[in-house]
């Protein structure tokens, strides 16, 4: 997942993160998930996945695409 840290990182220095508050909650809650042994910080982790940050690589994907075509994706 070093990637994942890595991309965080580069649309902060960038300055082209929308919601980097979400990015970098998300970033500490994937460090923070490994540590998680009861079911209820489970499924709050789960919950908080669901229902905020599916949608926030949903944005990314439309703007990935609205500015590079689905070419880009493709290739991943």
């Amino acid at each position: 997942m070093k990637k994942f840290d890595q991309y965080v990182r580069h649309l902060q220095v960038l300055g082209r993160a929308e919601q980097e508050d979400v990015w970098l909650e998300m970033l500490c809650d994937r460090n923070d998930a490994t540590h998680i042994y009861n079911e209820e910080a489970a499924q709050q982790l789960v919950e908080k996945i669901l229902h905020q940050y599916i949608g926030v690589f949903v944005s990314l994907e439309q703007q990935i695409r609205a500015r590079y075509g689905d070419e880009v994706l493709e290739q991943l």
